[in-house]
């Protein structure tokens, strides 16, 4: 979590060890787990430590809408800090290991801390610029176009954890999953995959995805780090 903030402002030695010394502690799902219901009060915030999350919507006829997919060193929860509801499901995409901690003691350390309450307020206002690409990317985007945006959009934010090969994924998304991210059928995501993968823009050998080249999957795309927030350096190819 930490090298993910240090990407959205100036984090010293002192704030890392003020993280480091909430109380906290350790717990283990496999994959499917639901961690959170809607209309449940949580009164805890977690942190993604290994593996990946969902936050999903359910309709009445059983359809779901997959918001959006939580990375290690994503934080999850934080509506918890005023006492609201969930409004939405958490799912353990794979096997998760989070860390969680009481909000009560989270709000204290934002409370006495000028600087990690900016740092997690950008990281907020990151999620909602992640969002709203999604509503672009739902609206606007080919589903080809959809589907590597969020492969690229994904790397981008597995290299703000500072991880090896950003580029390269282990993900966890089938082409169910992929289907109800995007707003498409299975048989879309099939398709789009493929199409990827004859224009050398994706690699999906070795059981995960890779960026061969990464601009040039940008500018297929039409993705833009800027709503990331973050200041991106020249991208690097997967191995």
């Amino acid at each position: 979590m930490t090298r993910r903030l240090r990407a959205l402002g100036a984090l010293t030695d002192d704030h890392q060890a003020a993280l480091a010394s909430l109380p906290r502690r350790e717990r283990r799902y496999p994959r499917g787990a639901v961690l959170r219901r809607a209309d449940e009060l949580n009164t805890r915030v977690f942190c993604v430590v290994e593996g990946w999350a969902l936050r999903y919507r359910l309709l009445d006829d059983g359809a779901r809408q997959i918001l959006s997919l939580m990375m290690p060193g994503d934080m999850c929860d934080m509506q918890a800090l005023i006492g609201a509801d969930s409004d939405h499901f958490v799912v353990a995409a794979t096997d998760l290991v989070i860390e969680e901690c009481a909000a009560s003691e989270f709000q204290a350390l934002l409370q006495d801390d000028e600087t990690l309450a900016e740092v997690f307020l950008r990281s907020k206002l990151q999620e909602e610029s992640i969002l709203r690409e999604q509503v672009v990317r739902l609206g606007q985007l080919k589903a080809p176009q959809r589907v590597l945006h969020l492969v690229v959009e994904l790397a981008q934010r597995q290299k703000m954890t500072g991880v090896d090969e950003p580029w390269r994924l282990q993900h966890p998304l089938g082409r169910e999953m992929l289907a109800d991210f995007l707003g498409l059928s299975p048989v879309h995501v099939s398709r789009s995959l493929a199409l990827l993968s004859r224009l050398e823009l994706i690699d999906t050998r070795r059981g995960c995805v890779s960026l061969p080249d990464p601009d040039r999957a940008a500018e297929y795309c039409q993705f833009d780090p800027s709503y990331l927030s973050v200041r991106t350096e020249g991208c690097e190819t997967a191995a």
